[in-house]
């Protein structure tokens, strides 16, 4: 890519929110993308209408491995930093805080991270909200231009679990029957994500952005609504940590057994980020969410 002036580095593009923020950002004119992915094949599946081939570079690497993005990243303007999860405790910080240097190196102009409603130092130490405010803090000491968005609970986890709960009735989580969340569908984050990536960084610099759904919806009031989607009814079960542990093992491994039974446990702890609304999604983007 010749020029940099409107090249966005993206990280994290294949996963459920990175592919809404590439889809929204090639929406737009004069956007060209470095998309850090670990398989370029995958990748180009993803994304492969004709049409947005010619800007598009698909950059093989992994966020540890500097050197297999280095060259790309400092031929990019602005980044948007979203890495997976699973990480061991205290590998997430290492892992993005790695990033963070490369960008200051590549001067990067302003640095998006999606980070987590509820990111607060008051989190455990090995818990999601701690680690994303770990890593807001260097970015910020890092002096680069940065801004924050912090979602809710996504909605689309709630969507994949649409045939389970149409074979048996049930919706479960790891929540009380009355918690509350004002889930977020990824589509609003990637609308939020593009208008923050291409408008003049001085507009955004410096902020932190909670996003959430239109409204705060009890467990049961989702288990209702759910059942009027998929006409069938469901109830809602609280799920234990043990059966949340043993389910998200089976499936990923046990360091993510552990991610999520800590994510569950301080969003209990904190339930009023979960139940929060705000209208930052209007706000930025003009659109109701």
């Amino acid at each position: 890519m010749s020029s940099s002036k409107s090249v966005i580095f993206v990280t994290g593009s294949t996963g459920t929110v990175g592919q809404q923020v590439v889809k929204q950002l090639l929406s737009l004119p004069e956007t060209h993308l470095n998309l850090l992915v670990r398989d370029v094949a995958k990748a180009k599946a993803l994304f492969a209408d004709p049409a947005h081939q010619a800007r598009l570079n698909f950059v093989q690497g992994d966020l540890e491995n500097i050197a297999s993005y280095q060259s790309e990243l400092a031929q990019s303007e602005r980044a948007f930093l979203l890495s997976p999860g699973g990480e061991a405790p205290g590998r997430f910080q290492i892992v993005e805080g790695k990033f963070v240097a490369a960008a200051k190196e590549a001067r990067i102009k302003h640095l998006v991270k999606l980070s987590a409603e509820g990111a607060t130092p008051a989190g455990a130490f090995d818990g999601v909200f701690r680690e994303h405010w770990d890593v807001e803090k260097i970015i910020i000491d890092s002096g680069l231009p940065f801004t924050f968005l912090r979602p809710n609970f996504f909605m689309s986890n709630v969507i994949k679990q649409f045939d389970t709960i149409k074979q048996t009735g049930v919706y479960s989580e790891a929540l009380p029957v009355g918690f509350e969340q004002a889930l977020i569908s990824p589509l609003d984050i990637g609308r939020v994500a593009a208008r923050v990536l291409t408008e003049p960084i001085e507009k955004h610099n410096g902020r932190a952005y909670d996003l959430t759904g239109p409204e705060s919806l009890s467990m049961t009031r989702q288990a209702e609504i759910l059942g009027q989607h998929l006409g069938v009814a469901v109830q809602y079960h609280t799920m234990s940590d043990v059966d949340l542990f043993n389910y998200a093992s089976s499936l990923m491994g046990e360091n993510v057994g552990h991610l999520y039974v800590r994510l569950y446990q301080e969003t209990r702890a904190f339930p009023g980020y979960s139940a929060n609304v705000t209208g930052n999604v209007e706000i930025l983007t003009g659109q109701k969410p």
